[in-house]
């Protein structure tokens, strides 16, 4: 149920917006853009679908959070900075697939998307202490005043964090936070355990 779950989480909006973006470069007759999101988009779906495990390299969580941003580059031209930092030590960390990529989507959807300026977006993974912490950052609008993970009408925060809980119970947690100078930190730490 959990495998079927990861799999429904490619949300249609995702796919629906990254045909739209390989339409309209199609229109504009960018072949090789038009090649390069359409591999893009494969991998993604690729990475999702045949997916047999719950777990990964933190590498290759990192490698489709890049072919995402490559998509949503497209759709947010030139209105969208982006870094990913992934330290060599966390690289071959096993963490549940598709963990980066949801706190991605969501930064995007929720922070930046919104802004009429251009923004940034952070992802970085570390080991410290053991524990393996990826952090999300954006720039963007962010938390709605009373804000609350358990109150919020989203289910996409409130399922990863269910899914850490299941698996890694009180040894795992997602924290998310509002920074002082505007926008969002997404932090999930679990256990290191190398692949």
């Amino acid at each position: 149920a959990r495998l079927q779950a990861l799999r429904n989480h490619l949300e249609p909006h995702f796919l629906f917006n990254s045909l739209h973006s390989i339409a309209s470069l199609a229109r504009a007759n960018d072949s090789s853009g038009v090649v390069r999101l359409t591999a893009s988009l494969g991998d993604v779906l690729r990475y999702v679908l045949d997916s047999g495990h719950t777990s990964a390299r933190l590498a290759d969580e990192f490698a489709i959070v890049e072919r995402y941003l490559e998509i949503q580059r497209a759709r947010h031209a030139d209105r969208l900075a982006v870094s990913l930092t992934l330290a060599p030590e966390a690289a071959h960390a096993s963490v549940p697939v598709l963990v980066v990529q949801p706190l991605v989507e969501n930064a995007l959807k929720h922070g930046l998307t919104a802004r009429v300026q251009a923004g940034t977006l952070a992802v970085r993974a570390s080991v410290r202490d053991g524990r393996v912490c990826i952090d999300v950052e954006d720039d963007g609008v962010g938390l709605p005043e009373g804000w609350t993970m358990t109150a919020s009408h989203g289910t996409g925060l409130r399922n990863l964090a269910a899914r850490l809980a299941a698996e890694f119970g009180d040894h795992a947690a997602l924290a998310v936070t509002a920074r002082q100078s505007g926008g969002v930190l997404a932090s999930i730490t679990l256990p290191f355990v190398r692949t």
